[in-house]
């Protein structure tokens, strides 16, 4: 038998099972409620919240080679009762961080908007890409208060191996253009010259160029210098400075010479042609003297054609004189390259222009005898005096080397057998014995001297030498004939008639 229940126990029981059971439904209704809530909410956005502005795009996406530049036309429309006014931006990605961005709205550049209720606004994006943007899709997103749009360039081709293009026009104030302008390109980090060019007929240039910013400077003599800052230079892209206007300097000259360097023989005078212009805004006198001249040298300016020597010359503006300066050597210059200053002083600038003159000597070598034919008797000896001269200019023969060609048999002694060297304008004398054997027959004969010199080409000089036959000879003749005629006396009165 069971024991018997306390009603005490019987009423806890049921109070212990009623809160657990409203406990249950407590954490029941929590969860419905948090899962509708979850579920509501989304759906509230998705089909009870609306937006109040949208941004759209009929072309989101263009095609362009690298360097090239995408325009994308958004309109942004105001889908809300008030007026809204803010920033529109711009997010590049990736290497379309490099590129050039910017809003355009009625030709001018933005950053913000206004728009009325229920209004729309036309807005430009342009992106001006780098030359040496990667082949592929790049993205830009564009966002304006909630609302957003991606934006797609597609990069068909590179450029990364080619570089950018500078080009501007430069004029004078009268608008004339400008030929030999000189413009220069220095890297703006380091002022480094990086390219120079001068402008055409036209007063232009195209000048090509590694990306980077550049300091360009423009110079033309008789004009003041001008230069144009920060210039950036992108790959395969042009860069056009347009007009350039330069400004004339008061007082200013150009200085043309013909030839600064000339090349010259030993005493000859040379002349070098130059041409004063005057490109400044007045007239002007300008002073002409000549510096650094080698000692015993003289120079003078003179008028062409009229010959008459001046100091200075008087040059109205705008118009130009040709001048000839005359170098004067001493006669016994020597050779070699001489250098000196040509100085020619404005009102308020000297001009100065180095000029050379590289002499040359003349290499000149003469033989002479004192007789070309000597008679004489069978074994005896000719004697000749031989005389070589050096009558060039500048040039000192050494060596000296006389040699004869005679006949087999012959003996022939040179005194001196060589000469070291002979000075321009000297001379050095030379003994020649000539012998021919003792059994030589009566008759000329001819020789050749040669003589050598390390400068000069061989010199070949002919001469003659007559052998005659000895008294002895002769007597001997005279006997035997005499012998004979006797001989023929006494055959004759032996004989007699018979």
């Amino acid at each position: 038998m069971s024991p018997a229940t306390s009603p005490n126990a019987t009423y806890t029981d049921h109070f212990v099972r009623l809160n657990l059971s409203i406990v249950l439904v407590l954490v029941l209704v929590l969860f419905t409620l948090t899962v509708c809530t979850a579920t509501t909410l989304p759906l509230a956005e998705a089909w009870g919240a609306e937006k109040t502005v949208v941004i759209s795009s009929t072309f989101p996406g263009e095609m362009i080679k690298a360097g090239d530049t995408a325009t994308f036309p958004l309109t942004i429309t105001n889908m809300g009762a008030t007026s809204i006014d803010g920033r529109i931006r711009y997010s590049p990605f990736g290497e379309a961080e490099e590129w050039d961005i910017r809003f355009e709205a009625g030709g001018r550049n933005i950053h913000r908007i206004s728009i009325p209720p229920g209004g729309r606004e036309m807005v430009t994006l342009i992106a001006e890409t780098t030359g040496d943007a990667a082949v592929g899709e790049h993205r830009i997103r564009v966002n304006f208060r909630d609302a957003r749009i991606t934006l797609f360039v597609m990069i068909t081709e590179t450029r990364a191996d080619e570089p950018g293009t500078l080009e501007l026009t430069v004029v004078n104030k009268e608008g004339d253009k400008v030929r030999g302008a000189t413009v220069s390109a220095y890297i703006d980090i380091d002022g480094k010259l990086a390219d120079q060019m001068m402008t055409t007929a036209g007063g232009v240039i195209s000048m090509d160029l590694a990306e980077g910013t550049y300091d360009i400077m423009v110079e033309k003599v008789g004009y003041e210098i001008r230069w144009e800052r920060d210039v950036r230079i992108r790959v395969g892209r042009e860069r056009d400075l347009g007009i350039i206007s330069l400004e004339r300097e008061p007082f200013a000259a150009e200085i043309r010479v013909g030839t600064p360097s000339k090349t010259i023989t030993a005493g000859t005078r040379p002349v070098f042609e130059i041409t004063v212009e005057n490109l400044g805004e007045f007239d002007d006198t300008y002073k002409l003297r000549v510096d650094g001249l080698p000692h015993g040298w003289h120079a003078r300016y003179l008028i062409p054609d009229v010959g008459m020597e001046v100091t200075e010359v008087f040059i109205r503006f705008g118009e130009q004189k040709n001048l000839n300066l005359e170098v004067i050597p001493p006669h016994d210059v020597e050779i070699g390259e001489y250098k000196f200053t040509s100085e020619i002083e404005s009102s308020v600038t000297l001009y100065s222009d180095e000029l050379s003159l590289d002499i040359r000597g003349i290499v000149g070598k003469r033989v002479d005898f004192d007789r070309y034919r000597v008679e004489i008797t069978a074994g005896d000896a000719a004697s000749f005096v031989v005389t070589v001269r050096n009558y060039g200019r500048g040039v000192t023969l050494t060596n000296i080397r006389p040699n004869v060609s005679a006949p087999g048999g012959w003996r022939v002694d040179i005194t001196p057998r060589t000469a070291t060297s002979i000075l321009p304008g000297e001379r050095r004398v030379f003994n020649v014995d000539v012998i021919p054997p003792g059994d030589i027959v009566a008759g000329e004969y001819r020789l050749d001297l040669v003589v050598g010199s390390d400068q000069a080409e061989d010199e070949e000089v002919e001469f003659r030498v007559v052998v005659e036959e000895g008294v002895h000879v002769a007597v001997f003749g005279i006997m035997i004939l005499c012998i004979v005629v006797v001989g023929l006396w006494f055959m004759f009165k032996k004989f007699g008639r018979r």
